[in-house]
């Protein structure tokens, strides 16, 4: 019989960690999966930026059976904002500003509002915004910047710290004030997606994740502090947890509630301006 299904966790060409950390591999030996490989055999590339090219022009050893790659060619917005930012703005536009409106009138979810300081009307847009509401904090981040590094809060008096990020390739996003708690702890759950078909899209959405949750109660009137609030990783202020025990927490109603808003949110990112962002 054969064994275990291999996987590689560092980039071809390059030596890395395992990109999720110990959480993740946690959840490849759940799944059945071998410990990562670092050779060719592998069925499974499981890393945090696209391999494609790469991979066309690296002759691999033949397998018995397919290899899959986790990240899509075709999404650019995956792990890079600036282009997220932009697909956001056309999901904004596709929907029409009539329709938006009534979405948030009735509760519904939605992304945060991003901004791509390169742009000149994302700029005028994001000051608006900042003018509308001085005290809301906003987060500037590097565009390809990877695990909360180079991030930096700023709100509408900060004017010398925004004056340094526009025209660069920085995103402006709002900061969420008043986000849902775990053990009334701020956390960040990152959800894995199978996408068979773009047009028209069609996706499934694995129900185990990883959630890195704050070691530390969060007040929502408190300055936001980049240590307790402000995190994409583990550290000795952040915790590991899989998705399913945090949404467990919740309850059976509670669960049920939070997974329909996150669906809401995917089959808007997803379901709207593919065509707009990417081609087709």
């Amino acid at each position: 019989p054969p064994g275990p299904l291999r996987w590689r966790a560092s980039i071809h060409g390059a030596a890395s960690g395992v990109y999720g950390e110990q959480a993740v591999a946690d959840a490849f030996a759940d799944a059945g999966f071998g410990r990562p490989v670092t050779t060719d055999d592998w069925d499974l590339l499981w890393t945090n930026r696209p391999m494609q090219k790469l991979l066309d022009s690296k002759a691999l050893p033949e397998k018995r059976t397919s290899r899959i790659v986790n990240h899509c060619d075709y999404f650019k917005a995956a792990g890079q904002k600036c282009r997220f930012a932009t697909h956001l703005r056309n999901v904004r536009q596709s929907l029409g500003l009539g329709a938006k409106l009534q979405r948030w009138a009735l509760g519904a979810p939605r992304s945060l509002q991003t901004y791509h300081l390169m742009k000149a009307d994302d700029i005028s847009s994001w000051q608006a915004a900042m003018a509308k509401n001085p005290d809301r904090y906003w987060l500037l981040k590097n565009c390809t910047g990877a695990k909360s590094s180079g991030i930096v809060l700023a709100r509408l008096e900060d004017k010398d710290v925004i004056a340094r990020h526009l025209k660069t390739f920085t995103v402006a996003q709002e900061y969420l004030q008043r986000p849902l708690t775990s053990d009334g702890k701020k956390f960040h759950a990152r959800l894995y997606l199978l996408i068979t078909r773009w047009s028209p899209v069609s996706l499934f959405l694995y129900d185990e994740g990883v959630v890195f949750r704050s070691r530390h109660a969060y007040a929502a009137g408190r300055v936001p502090s980049m240590e307790r609030d402000i995190f994409s990783g583990v550290s000795s202020d952040v915790e590991p947890l899989k998705f399913s025990s945090v949404m467990a927490a919740f309850g059976a109603q509670g669960a049920v509630a939070a997974t329909a808003k996150i669906a809401d949110v995917l089959a808007e990112l997803f379901g709207n301006a593919l065509e707009e962002s990417f081609g087709d």
